[in-house]
C-alpha cells in the first residue's frame, strides 16, 4: 500500500468511515507500544487469531463476522462483508 493510500485510510478510521483492524500484526505491535494492551494480552489475541481463520472483506478489510458475500472476479474468489462492499470493490 503507498503511503498516499495509508494517508486516505487513516483519515477514514478518524472520521468514522472505516474500523480499524486491531488484530493484525502490525496493530498488534501499535497497541502495545502505546500501552493500549499488555504483551500478555497480544500473546493472547495472536494465539486465538492463529486458532480461528477469520477473513477479511476485500474492500474495507474488516473482520467478515456474520454473513459473507463470495464473488469470483476474473478468475479469483473475493471474499465481502456486505453487498455494498462488493460493488465497491476495485481490486489491486
Amino acid at each position: 500500500m503507498s503511503s498516499e493510500d495509508e494517508e486516505v485510510e487513516k483519515e477514514k478510521i478518524d472520521i468514522g468511515d472505516k474500523e480499524e483492524n486491531v488484530y493484525s500484526d502490525s496493530a498488534r505491535k501499535e497497541l502495545v507500544d502505546s500501552g493500549g494492551i499488555s504483551a500478555r494480552e497480544e500473546g493472547f489475541m495472536e494465539g486465538y487469531n492463529e486458532e480461528k481463520a477469520e477473513e477479511e472483506c476485500d474492500t474495507c478489510e474488516n473482520i467478515i463476522t456474520e454473513k459473507k458475500i463470495v464473488k469470483e472476479i476474473d478468475g479469483e474468489r473475493h471474499t465481502f462483508c456486505s453487498q455494498k462492499c462488493a460493488d465497491e470493490y476495485k481490486g489491486d
